[in-house]
């Protein structure tokens, strides 16, 4: 009898702890998608310079690219741009896109559609340089928190099993 309950408390450690480390993983997945946005954003500018196509063929350009299959955000928006303006779908995309990303990315996400077609193309491609940038100080800040949030849900997960198999002896 006694052996089962040792083996209960040490399921019931294990799972926190790895309940922890689910919980940290979360950091890494937001860091991925930030990665995506900023790796969508650079190929948009890049295509944007070479091609001069006007945003609908951009989107249609973008999805047919195999590095950017992931980024939800742009099926969704081709998906809208039937019903509404290439700005307005572009917006309701990202809002309601399943990508781990806050509020800040979203919003530079969002703006995106507000640059494209509205300007010259020097112009656009700088605010396009400008959201780069941005993003890449947010992925650096997100690396940094991801680093340290990580190992402190991985040990608070542990610690927590641990005690509460303490307290359950």
């Amino acid at each position: 009898m006694i052996w089962l309950r040792i083996t209960g408390l040490t399921l019931l450690a294990l799972s926190c702890s790895i309940g922890g480390i689910c919980h940290g993983a979360r950091y890494q997945q937001r860091i991925s998608a930030i990665e995506r946005a900023r790796t969508f954003i650079l190929t948009l500018r890049h295509t944007l310079r070479f091609t001069l196509a006007p945003p609908t063929q951009l989107l249609t350009i973008l999805q047919s690219d195999p590095v950017l299959s992931d980024c939800d955000y742009l099926n969704a928006a081709a998906e809208r741009i039937g019903q509404t303006d290439f700005s307005s779908a572009w917006a309701q995309a990202v809002q309601n896109s399943a990508e781990p990303l806050d509020a800040p990315e979203r919003g530079l996400l969002v703006s995106v559609g507000e640059i494209l077609g509205t300007s010259d193309l020097d112009t656009q491609l700088g605010q396009l340089g400008l959201l780069s940038d941005q993003l890449d100080a947010i992925l650096s800040e997100a690396r940094v928190s991801c680093e340290k949030n990580r190992r402190l849900s991985a040990t608070l997960g542990s610690l927590l099993g641990l005690s509460l198999a303490v307290i359950l002896f």
